[in-house]
């Protein structure tokens, strides 16, 4: 889908009202196209052939309120999803012999449906004795569903056979993961764009969150972020984001990985 056919003002105000009342989420820091493509691609699907007629249907259907709720906001993911990042970000740890010395502490957020503070946790167990990853998200049913989630063949594509065999364990004609790697993960309900409840991150991993937001929100998210951050510590964005970030604060580690070391606030 190359153009996007944008949602009208008054498409937008209704879409906004709707989701803010029944779903408890507000758009306004969203990008129109964001939107646009989500809702509008969403009403496609289900042969709809604009906006209206799908805010119709979503009023009296629950069960496509709670997709919406739990889909439409969620990144599409998987395991180690472009999985040199995670490379990278491995080898910038193990260089920094400092980190050994005290608990490493990553947040993953928004985590979506948990492919990656599970994909972290895999990772930092063969650097770290002593880690907690922070899963966080606003939306508290996918939270719940990540630690008792069974997972297929397919899912588990993307692992190589020795994480398979060190991190996961067989259940039934499905997988999950085993407790050592879950009691390493700390979930925690909140958004972004309001106070986050968590302090003294090593690592953060924000990737693909900020393509969503208008600039000012992004800027709010960055502000929120860095009163959870140690001097020193990285943020991970995603590869095709950019965002204005003060060079007083950030030193670019790495760009094609779109890894930032922070420096401390000037705020």
């Amino acid at each position: 889908m190359n153009s996007v056919k944008l949602l009208s003002q008054s498409e937008l105000k209704e879409l906004r009202e709707f989701l803010k009342k029944n779903c408890g989420i507000d758009i306004l820091d969203y990008r129109e196209n964001f939107l646009s493509r989500r809702f509008l691609v969403r009403a496609n699907s289900l042969g709809f052939d604009d906006l209206s007629s799908y805010l119709n249907f979503i009023k009296k259907d629950e069960k496509e309120r709670e997709f919406a709720k739990k889909r439409l906001f969620i990144p599409t993911t998987e395991f180690f999803r472009n999985r040199d990042v995670f490379e990278k970000i491995k080898e910038i740890l193990s260089n920094d012999k400092t980190l050994k010395k005290k608990r490493f502490v990553t947040l993953s957020s928004p985590c979506s449906s948990g492919e990656e503070p599970l994909s972290l946790a895999m990772m930092l167990s063969s650097l770290f004795d002593d880690f907690i990853v922070i899963a966080m998200d606003r939306n508290l049913s996918i939270l719940k569903e990540i630690k008792n989630k069974k997972l297929s063949q397919k899912l588990i594509s993307p692992l190589y056979k020795n994480e398979i065999k060190s991190y996961l364990k067989e259940v039934g004609n499905a997988f999950s993961f085993k407790e050592e790697v879950l009691n390493k993960i700390l979930f925690s309900c909140c958004d972004l764009l309001q106070t986050i409840p968590a302090k003294g991150i090593d690592l953060v991993l924000i990737r693909n969150f900020f393509i969503y937001l208008k600039e000012e929100a992004q800027m709010k998210c960055v502000s929120n972020l860095k009163k959870c951050l140690k001097k020193g510590s990285l943020m991970v964005l995603g590869k095709v984001e950019r965002i204005k970030l003060n060079k007083d604060e950030w030193d670019v580690v790495d760009i094609n990985s779109r890894i930032y070391r922070f420096k401390g606030s000037k705020e």
